[in-house]
């Protein structure tokens, strides 16, 4: 098939290379019920993904994907319903702050996962 639109594509990169997630981590699927772990993801198949620029989910296809083996640093967030996600420490994240709580919305700045601070 044809290579998907940059802007319609989820590129998984290696954990060397930084931003990555666990292969147990779980993911939405196009046209799946339930979530499945990353490790059972191919190319080519649409994963559910924070669109930042439009400020909303939408599937996106993955152009690569690969287990990477080596040393990683590790960072492990806890949401505010107990919701536990672990992440690569360079994995980039759009945090919900003080000042855009009240609108539902996610801060315009990008941050590393081991920046994050408690109640952020």
């Amino acid at each position: 098939g044809a290579r998907p639109d940059a802007d319609d594509a989820c590129l998984v990169t290696s954990c060397l290379d930084g931003d990555c997630l666990p292969p147990d981590a779980l993911v939405f699927v196009e046209g799946e019920a339930l979530p499945k772990p990353l490790a059972e993801v191919a190319p080519g198949q649409r994963v559910l993904c924070f669109d930042r620029l439009g400020g909303h989910l939408k599937h996106a296809s993955v152009l690569d994907m690969r287990t990477e083996t080596g040393g990683a640093e590790w960072a492990r967030l806890t949401l505010d319903d107990d919701t536990v996600l672990d992440m690569t420490a360079d994995h980039p994240v759009q945090p919900i702050t003080p000042s855009t709580k009240s609108s539902g919305h996610c801060s315009s700045s990008v941050v590393n996962a081991s920046e994050l601070q408690p109640g952020i």
